[in-house]
């Protein structure tokens, strides 16, 4: 690929900056030619969404929980704040979910 002169490839691979990074993909100096553009902002929208259930994010509390409690842990600090994060995300979305399934439609 660093040689060649045409390559083709699926779009979300040159416009998911995280995907770029990984093939170490760079841009500079190249033309760009998108078939099927219509659906690129789909792409964008997907590449930078997800989505988690609640087991998800409780199995992340308690990974961040061990290097939270690491004390020789670099990320330390940032596990300290991310976990406060996720524990009141998951206790938001409990909370929603309880209204929503005692409202009976009524919701907001």
């Amino acid at each position: 690929m660093e040689h060649a002169e045409i390559v083709f490839s699926p779009y979300n691979y040159l416009l998911d900056p995280a995907i770029r990074e990984v093939m170490s993909i760079n841009l500079e100096n190249s033309v760009i030619v998108l078939d099927e553009a219509h659906n690129v902002e789909g792409t964008l929208r997907e590449a930078g969404s997800g989505k988690w259930f609640e087991a998800d994010l409780c199995d992340l509390n308690g990974l961040l929980a061990f290097y939270s409690k690491a004390r020789w842990s670099e990320v330390h600090d940032v596990a300290l704040v991310l976990k406060k994060f996720s524990e009141e995300l998951v206790s938001l979305l409990r909370t929603n979910r309880e209204k929503f399934e005692n409202s009976r439609g009524t919701f907001s």
